[in-house]
């Protein structure tokens, strides 16, 4: 729950920002649209091509191919979520402001 409250934190600072509920839009959905786009065929292990069956070591530990190809992924997820959730805020500013601005029903004596 922190995190979410943590990127609606961000994207309020970044819709102030901008000013403009339909650039923050469009900044959601392409965040969303990268999220899906493959960053690479090759999994590296610091600089080199690493091939499945082969391990890396960082730090004393070491990490399977898999486990590496696992890891490079993992900010596109990153990504995709903190786009999401910016396109649903500013979907919500948009239809916010549309309810707002909607006249009231005036009824008229005569």
């Amino acid at each position: 729950m922190g995190a979410l409250i943590s990127v609606a934190y961000v994207a309020a600072m970044i819709a102030r920002f901008l000013r403009s509920k339909w650039v923050v839009l469009a900044l959601g959905i392409l965040m969303v649209v990268v999220a899906f786009v493959p960053r690479g065929v090759e999994v590296t292990c610091d600089g080199q091509v690493m091939r499945p069956g082969q391990t890396c070591e960082h730090g004393g530990v070491t990490y399977s191919y898999d486990a590496q190809k696992a890891d490079q992924t993992r900010p596109n997820a990153a990504i995709g979520w903190a786009g999401g959730a910016l396109t649903l805020v500013a979907a919500g500013w948009i239809v916010w402001s549309m309810r707002r601005r909607r006249p009231s029903a005036q009824v008229l004596h005569g």
